[in-house]
């Protein structure tokens, strides 16, 4: 089905080899310990600067988060709603994400700011594509805009080979297919509103993304390096020992990819605006929409909640010593949703790399 099967429109990268899936989250985990004292070394003595989370006026601004009634998702919609947006809690079970949003808006209520924004809760089963028609029918009826959306649900591990209401792997259901889904129905809905509107010669040095454009934002993991484009394998329910997730965090930085190649290109767009008459009419028509993947680090949230229940003290301890915060882990996504990030950024992550736009684990 077109909907539901990962079709881009450009060639996939060479597949991976995977290595064993025991070993995959030991390697995340560890260059998240390695690259922190290096990283924290560096800005101690002023070599690197460390980048905060943008703050911005969103007044006016709808956003949707997927997942977020924990974890790093509901940090995200926090900050988001902080900024005066209305943020959608989109979330699968109804009394958890009623609960987030009365917990978000008294919270909102307590927080020195100066916007009013606020949060509705609206009903979204990722592992169900019915379910994901049913609340983009009701979105676009109830709002008609859509500013910012940020992909972040996720399943981390499972404890028995489980498929989607559809049959298709859960992990690789919901961390992407149902996010694919979800995307592709509003992306009209955003690029309808978010024309390029720049004047071809004063836009001549523009290195940033748009300030009015649109963001969407897929959630991604370092494991994703891991991951291989096998879609046939990767949509079939797995054993444990075989999880998607990797795949799937791969395949949601290959949407962000598609995304921008197709519709988000803002070099491309000013190019054919300055290409004259009939370059202006075909930029006229192009969507101001930008894709960014968001790698949050490796972070202490529910995702690994359906990890084996004897290993989960020791996965909390690890998690608690040496892992980031909700807190600290939503940073990169709203740098990726609010944030002034360079054109040929299409990627965030707070680990130490030379040359890239890194944020802070702080």
């Amino acid at each position: 089905d077109d909907h539901v099967h990962p079709r881009f429109a450009a060639p996939p990268p060479p597949r991976f080899h995977m290595p064993p899936k025991a070993v995959c989250f030991p390697l995340g985990g560890l260059w998240a310990l390695v690259s922190l004292p290096i990283y924290a070394f560096l800005v101690f003595f002023g070599i690197v600067k460390p980048r905060r989370a943008p703050a911005k006026d969103l007044s006016g601004k709808v956003a949707i988060v997927t997942g977020s009634n924990c974890g790093i998702g509901r940090e995200t919609a926090f900050e988001l709603g902080k900024m005066g947006a209305t943020v959608v809690l989109a979330c699968r079970n109804p009394e958890r994400g009623e609960e987030a949003q009365r917990s978000l808006s008294a919270r909102l209520e307590i927080t020195p700011g100066d916007y009013d924004g606020h949060f509705v809760f609206m009903e979204l089963d990722l592992s169900d594509l019915r379910s994901v028609v049913d609340f983009c029918e009701c979105f676009v009826k109830r709002y008609g805009k859509l500013d910012i959306l940020v992909n972040n649900a996720g399943i981390g591990h499972t404890n028995m080979k489980s498929a989607t209401k559809q049959g298709y792997d859960l992990i690789f259901g919901v961390n992407y297919l149902g996010h694919f889904a979800l995307t592709r129905t509003l992306l009209p809905l955003m690029y309808s509103r978010h024309q390029y509107t720049g004047t071809g010669e004063s836009d001549r040095g523009c290195t940033r993304i748009a300030e009015g454009q649109a963001r969407i934002v897929n959630l991604s993991s370092v494991m994703h390096h891991f991951g291989n484009t096998n879609w046939s394998e990767n949509l079939t329910p797995q054993e444990p020992s075989e999880s998607t997730y990797c795949s799937s965090k791969l395949a949601m930085a290959m949407l962000t990819r598609a995304i921008n190649l197709r519709v988000g290109d803002e070099e491309k767009r000013k190019g054919a605006e300055r290409a004259g008459k009939s370059g202006a009419e075909m930029a006229a028509k192009c969507p101001g929409v930008r894709a960014i993947s968001a790698n949050p680090g490796a972070v202490h949230s529910s995702i690994w909640r359906f990890c084996p229940s004897l290993l989960m003290p020791i996965i909390n301890l690890v998690m608690t010593l040496f892992f980031l915060t909700n807190q600290q882990g939503c940073t990169t996504s709203v740098a990726c949703a609010v944030g002034a990030v360079p054109v040929d950024e299409d990627y965030l992550q707070p680990y130490f790399m030379l040359g890239s736009w890194r944020l802070p684990f702080e």
